[in-house]
């Protein structure tokens, strides 16, 4: 057999592997990252590289990288403070789904920078001798989520667009003397460390690439303090879907691009590849811990379901 016909059958077979596991895949709900919704009460999302997530209420949910909490401490809130379910209307506007949100966030980057100081990480462009003291980073983020296709009876709501309005800043307890960085990104984000404070606005949009498959990308533009010329703007593009018996992985691929101008022009590009396992709770009384089926607040309305339908109780006993 020729090296020829052997590459040519063995690009058949994966061609026709992945189209059974893409057909084998039900339909997925879009994720909740980027938005202002947040994930089911009680469910857990363990990512191996993104944050992972636990939803304290059906409002609100904690993120952070446990992975990465020994050298970089870091912790998120998110909240969904209002739903406006849309009504029948000639109104674009008032006819739409939309949610509002925030993310709050901390994190401790001086103990993985010294370690990439001692380790000659970063390209090895930290000097022994720069000065990093305790860094506490905080971050604020505003979220407006639209759903410009809404949910039927045959299918879940799809093309959610999410405007986000964000604010980055640091506190020291001393002088730094961190070089810059060569990297884009790192570069933009470290920008906090030397007493600037970043502002950045951008777009989102989630939406279904196929049956089984779903995509997000984003447009960002950060600004290194106001009224200045330091910019940086940044793009993500990234394919995901769930699989597994009960749909309970969630792969992610995809790739990061940034073009800088903070102390000199720089561009940037990164790959993106993530793992999650979800847990969902159970619905019912039994004493098992994790359900049987997927998730049942998968939708943009299911988070308020629950609560409309009390309402809803509440008025016939009064009347």
């Amino acid at each position: 057999m020729s090296i020829t016909i052997y590459f040519q059958m063995k690009l058949k077979i994966t061609i026709i592997l992945l189209f059974i596991s893409i057909t084998a895949f039900s339909q997925n709900r879009l994720w909740t990252v980027g938005t202002a919704r947040t994930i089911p009460k009680g469910d857990v999302h363990l990512s191996m590289f993104y944050f992972s997530k636990y939803g304290v209420t059906r409002y609100f949910e904690i993120q952070a990288k446990p992975l990465w909490w020994i050298k970089y401490p870091n912790i998120n809130g998110k909240i969904t403070w209002y739903h406006h379910r849309g009504q029948t209307h000639k109104n674009f506007l008032k006819s739409r789904d939309f949610l509002i949100g925030s993310i709050h966030g901390f994190n401790y980057p001086t103990m993985a920078l010294r370690t990439a100081q001692r380790r000659g990480f970063v390209g090895g462009i930290i000097p022994p001798e720069a000065m990093i003291p305790s860094i506490f980073a905080f971050r604020n983020e505003l979220l407006l989520t639209a759903v410009i296709k809404k949910r039927t009876t045959c299918s879940n709501s799809n093309f959610l667009v999410t405007a986000k309005l964000g604010h980055k800043f640091a506190l020291k307890t001393g002088e730094t003397t961190l070089p810059y960085l060569d990297n884009a990104l790192y570069n933009r984000e470290s920008a906090i460390y030397r007493d600037k404070m970043l502002y950045y606005f951008g777009l989102d949009l989630d939406a279904k690439l196929s049956y089984g498959l779903n995509y997000t990308l984003d447009f960002d533009f950060y600004s290194v303090g106001i009224n200045t010329d330091h910019w940086s703007i940044e793009h993500k593009g990234l394919v995901y879907w769930r699989m597994g018996h009960k749909e309970r992985v969630r792969i992610v691929v995809g790739y990061k691009l940034a073009y800088s101008n903070y102390t000199n022009i720089k561009g940037s590009m990164s790959p993106f590849v993530d793992f999650t396992f979800m847990f969902h709770p159970r619905n019912n009384s039994h004493s098992q811990l994790f359900g049987r089926g997927v998730d049942n607040n998968g939708d943009i309305r299911d988070m308020f379901f629950k609560k409309e339908k009390k309402k809803k109780k509440d008025k016939k006993e009064k009347e």
